[in-house]
């Protein structure tokens, strides 16, 4: 009796720790971020004035059926290095490309279009120049003018690379071969 028992009484805690282990996985947690993972906003929250002053933003753009998506926070930003140099120098922002809700960027309203059985989100659209794709990063200097825009999957290194050369303003003056061939990824 005592033995068929035991795994009822268990079963409530199993529930309740599969239940935190989903939420560290969810979307945009800024207050309760862990220090090693990016304090992601949500770009509605930065755009009502809730960002650090004088610094450039990065917007991660992703779609929830986009497996590269997963992977890139996965493996990419979840990486300690990332995360903290991410942290500390840039505003980071987590956008669904596939958002439904209307966006306000520097006076302007972007909405959702429907294609085919998706969609995507106008904003994204505009920030990625018409080339839609999942994953993206989006950099935006202090005045949220568009830096630079990348597609694609990108390792830990070669996003701490990327992030390093926007962050230093080295974009302004030197081409992206040139600082390549220098360049190593910061490391604390």
């Amino acid at each position: 009796m005592r033995i068929a028992l035991f795994p009822i009484l268990l079963l409530p805690f199993l529930l309740a720790a599969s239940a935190l282990s989903a939420q560290s996985f969810q979307p945009g947690r800024p207050a309760t971020a862990r220090p090693n993972e990016p304090n992601w906003a949500g770009w509605e929250s930065i755009s009502q004035g809730n960002r650090t002053k004088n610094r450039k933003t990065l917007i991660f753009i992703y779609a929830d059926w986009c497996n590269w998506c997963k992977k890139m926070e996965l493996e990419t930003f979840a990486q300690p290095n990332v995360a903290r140099y991410l942290n500390e120098r840039f505003q980071p922002v987590r956008f669904n490309g596939e958002e439904k809700e209307e966006v306000t960027f520097k006076g302007k309203k972007f909405n959702f279009t429907k294609v085919g059985p998706k969609g995507y989100n106008e904003w994204v659209a505009f920030l990625l120049n018409g080339r839609v794709t999942f994953p993206s990063v989006i950099f935006l200097d202090e005045n949220d003018a568009v830096v630079q825009s990348i597609s694609g999957f990108k390792t830990p290194e070669e996003l701490l690379l990327i992030m390093q050369y926007v962050y230093s303003d080295a974009y302004q003056h030197t081409p992206w071969a040139t600082y390549l061939k220098t360049a190593k990824p910061p490391g604390y």
